[in-house]
């Protein structure tokens, strides 16, 4: 188990130099009542007062005022405890500071522990939640379990289902997991596995780390939801598993599931829905995509919806009833919550911004904009959002501003190079991209990114094709634009630009063309959502698969809209009040679900 070193001071440290003072009369042997030996052949004793250990540690009071014979005694014999861990308990007891390293961290950890020294307890757990990274986390993980750490155990839990796909393949601890501890994991509601492919396969490495782990496998497999995974996995991974396939348990398990693996992502949901069975259950997905708002074919509308890629299915929400109509206007995530920017109502634009926080379900009115923004762009870069154009009734916008959430504040930033309004935004390694838009006579071709250090926008190489009404993501590196308006028709095409080697490329279209439509990512796929496509608004969602560049058909919207938006929001802990198992499921089959483990 490896962590990074850090000093650690705890924070209430207004008495720091009485505290000093303290520690130096002790180092000085001054007025100290009791002697601490060490019984582990260091032959140390060291000199301390009562009254100071009582007061961070219940086992020193217990041990000082119990009616035990130790008690009074003047040297208290401590086994099975080394100097530098009791020096480090008394620099603590009287500093409330001490110093945590990756050498120290499991030993001191454990001896705060045995001892009962809360605080640096506390210390010890909040430096290994705050340094825990897939490599170590299962070893943190079974540290906290040991101690009965409780607190640090769920937090560290729920590290390792988060960032699974890197667990299960970087770190060698994950391969030291008991089959007790490893099943808990495996079979949690919140794992982080984009397939159940993946579960199996973690089953498998951890298997091949010793083989006489394969009378684990049906275990294994059952915790798997082993009817979700791709057909073709089961049949050039698991069916031509020797060990799998020997033993019958397991093979009557895999020929169910491959009988279910037959059926579509949707399909597999209302089978699930009309006959649960827990090899068909879906896990709760790690991100959601919200898209707010746009125009549909009569109007503006306000309505919220949900979408669980783990079933391939919108939700309507019920959390937009202050929410007025609302179109051509920007979400975006920063920290906790989903910004809502500008736009425009029934009869005006707007330069108004609210946040939503989907974990309170509350909505918040924020400072307002400097400029009335339609037709916005917008991004978040560290510890801002911007909002870059627009349009205000009468007038195009070349200025951009950005938001900071502590002073709820907008504040303009240089002035684009180009008058922009319908641009698509993103950001990209801490740099702000404005791709294509309208400036009042033509659809631009144009690019310009803006570095926050510096304050300045420089054009950059132009794309392929003049586009309005586009959508712009980023991802590993990659700007990718989506779709428009080139004045004459609306596109399916997609381009991509590379800021490393400064040039441009296309990859596969759309299968829809389409303008003024959401766009997200999510787990490796990028969203295209709604819009319009030259005749009427659309319900149609597709997504793009990166590693394969080809697209997929993903379920109709509930509502169709242009001129909207979306985002997706990670790591939610009420994940299920916006997916499948609380839109879905059946109360009494909820309960059961989430009996499971959530």
């Amino acid at each position: 188990m490896e962590v990074a070193a850090s000093p650690y001071l705890d924070s209430n440290s207004g008495l720091k130099e009485f505290r000093d003072q303290l520690n130096e009369i002790r180092e000085q042997e001054l007025f100290c009542d009791v002697k601490i030996r060490l019984n582990n052949g260091e032959n140390c004793t060291l000199s301390v007062h009562r009254a100071i250990l009582a007061s961070c540690s219940p086992f020193f009071r217990s041990l000082f005022t119990s009616a035990m014979a130790d008690s009074k005694k003047v040297e208290i014999l401590l086994p099975e405890i080394s100097k530098e861990e009791i020096e480090t308990i008394i620099q603590f007891a009287y500093t409330n500071q001490v110093d945590l390293s990756p050498d120290t961290i499991e030993s001191i950890f454990i001896a705060a522990d045995r001892l009962h020294v809360l605080g640096l307890l506390k210390l010890c757990a909040n430096y290994l939640e705050e340094n825990v990274d897939p490599l170590n986390a299962v070893g943190v993980y079974r540290l906290a379990h040991h101690c009965h750490c409780r607190f640090l155990e769920v937090r560290v839990e729920n590290y390792i289902v988060t960032h699974f796909d890197q667990v299960w393949k970087e770190s060698a601890e994950f391969l030291q997991l008991h089959i007790n501890e490893l099943l808990p994991i495996l079979q949690h509601n919140r794992l982080n596995v984009p397939t159940e492919n993946m579960v199996v396969q973690a089953s498998m490495r951890w298997v091949h780390h010793y083989p006489k782990r394969k009378r684990h496998y049906y275990d294994l497999l059952a915790t798997a939801r082993l009817g979700r995974c791709d057909k073709f996995f089961i049949e050039d991974v698991i069916l031509k598993n020797k060990t799998i396939m020997a033993q019958k348990a397991c093979r009557d398990l895999v020929y169910k599931a491959y009988a279910m693996s037959q059926f579509t992502l949707l399909q597999k949901t209302q089978n699930y829905l009309n006959a649960p069975c827990y090899m068909l259950m879906p896990r709760n997905p790690h991100g959601v995509i919200f898209i707010l708002g746009g125009w549909t074919n009569d109007s503006v509308c306000g309505h919220m919806e949900s979408y669980d890629n783990r079933v391939g299915r919108w939700y309507s929400l019920k959390t937009t009833v202050e929410e007025k109509p609302l179109a051509y206007h920007a979400l975006v995530t920063h920290g906790r919550f989903v910004y809502v920017i500008g736009g425009f109502t029934t009869a005006t634009c707007l330069n108004t911004v609210k946040r939503w926080d989907p974990l309170e379900e509350q909505w918040e009115v924020i400072a307002n904009m400097h400029d009335k923004r339609c037709y916005v762009g917008a991004a978040a870069i560290d510890n801002y959002v911007y909002a870059c154009g627009g349009f205000d009734g009468e007038t195009r916008h070349s200025s951009a501003e950005k938001y900071c959430p502590q002073k709820n504040q907008w504040c303009y930033i240089a002035p684009m190079r180009s008058i922009r309004s319908d641009s698509g935004v993103c950001a990209l390694d801490g740099l702000l991209y404005v791709c294509g838009g309208f400036d009042g006579g033509a659809c631009l071709i144009s690019t310009e990114v803006y570095s926050p250090k510096t304050n300045q926008w420089t054009m950059i190489e132009d794309m392929g094709i003049h586009r309005s009404g586009v959508a712009v993501a980023s991802f590993e590196g990659y700007i990718y634009v989506l779709g428009g308006f080139n004045g004459l028709q609306r596109l399916g095409s997609v381009e991509r630009y590379h800021p490393a080697t400064k040039k441009w490329s296309t990859v596969n279209g759309m299968s829809h063309s389409r303008s003024n439509f959401a766009i997200t990512t999510l787990e490796r796929k990028i969203y295209a959502i709604g819009g319009f496509n030259g005749t009427s608004t659309s319900n149609t969602v597709e997504c793009y698969d990166i590693d394969k560049d080809e697209w997929t058909t993903v379920k109709n919207l509930v509502v169709g809209r242009s001129a909207t938006s979306a985002c997706t929001v990670y790591g939610l802990l009420n994940v299920m009040d916006y997916t499948f198992f609380t839109k879905d499921l059946p109360y009494q089959q909820r309960s059961n679900a989430i009996s499971t483990r959530v």
